[in-house]
């Protein structure tokens, strides 16, 4: 059995999807097929021409271009790239046997938040020059379109774990950085930031990411020059770097990150969202 995982992602995001990526795989007893969107040409489509309704992110639109992309037949799981899993996804895809055209986390209509999404392509029609047509027209807002996906009238849902925000516990079955200015590749702040670089560590010990991945992503000031320094000294957990050496090495960096939104290098069209 093979799982069909695309996620939302940009080129800065090389190296976050590559750590995405290993944590699915070690997680599942199954082949997992992944593919990041912004490799394909559907990635390269039309913006709302209403201020109000452009994405998020470059990405945020990315999720429903997964029908077209699967030629409108089989399951497909969206998922943001910056998250990391600890479980296997294959419970996510048994959520399907109802059959609806789409399945969110259980709390989704609270949090807002629609970045882990099974869709049934088979029964989803879209194409997303007729969902930018919807938003352009006013017959869809942002918020009807991300939030509570009102071009679907058939959602199922599945545990809330596997979705959870800034927050980990003893059931948390995917962790999601969504707050920017603490994501752990871009401040060594975060008090969650242990669990993602076991993983990256993980990468990195099985030539998964190379040091040349590495420097490249801090040249383009992707990530955060302490990384190097928790290579170089082993430090798993960024907390315990000395805050002189964070401030020597990272506050340029966080400066840049600041004025560009923390690193929204491909598509700082709405600074205020993140879906």
């Amino acid at each position: 059995m093979k799982l069909n995982v695309y996620i939302g992602s940009q080129k800065s995001h090389d190296l976050i999807i590559k750590v995405l990526e290993y944590s699915l795989r070690v997680n599942s007893k199954f082949d997992v097929n992944i593919l990041p969107i912004f490799q394909t040409e559907l990635s390269n489509h039309n913006l709302p021409i209403c201020k109000n309704n452009l994405p998020g992110t470059s990405f945020s639109f990315q999720r429903f271009l997964i029908p077209e992309i699967m030629s409108y037949d089989g399951l497909g799981l969206y998922l943001d790239s910056d998250m990391i899993v600890f479980d296997d996804i294959k419970y996510l895809f048994d959520a399907a046997e109802s059959n609806d055209q789409i399945y969110l986390p259980k709390n989704f209509k609270e949090t807002g938040h629609t970045s882990v999404m099974l869709i049934n392509s088979s029964r989803c029609d879209w194409k997303i020059n007729d969902i930018i047509k919807l938003l352009d027209d006013k017959k869809l807002n942002y918020k009807e379109l991300m939030q509570e996906i009102k071009i679907c009238n058939s959602i199922g849902t599945f545990n809330e774990n596997w979705n959870c925000l800034d927050n980990y516990n003893k059931n948390t079955k995917l962790l999601h950085y969504t707050n920017m200015s603490k994501q752990p590749w871009l401040s060594a702040k975060n008090e969650f930031a242990i669990h993602w670089f076991k993983y990256f560590f993980r990468c990195l010990e099985e030539g998964i990411i190379s040091m040349d991945m590495i420097t490249f992503a801090i040249d383009n000031k992707y990530v955060r020059p302490s990384v190097l320094y928790q290579i170089e000294n082993n430090i798993l957990n960024p907390l315990n770097i000395e805050q002189s050496i964070l401030l020597d090495m990272d506050f340029e960096f966080t400066q840049f990150c600041i004025k560009n939104n923390w690193n929204n290098l491909e598509g700082n069209y709405r600074v205020h969202s993140r879906n």
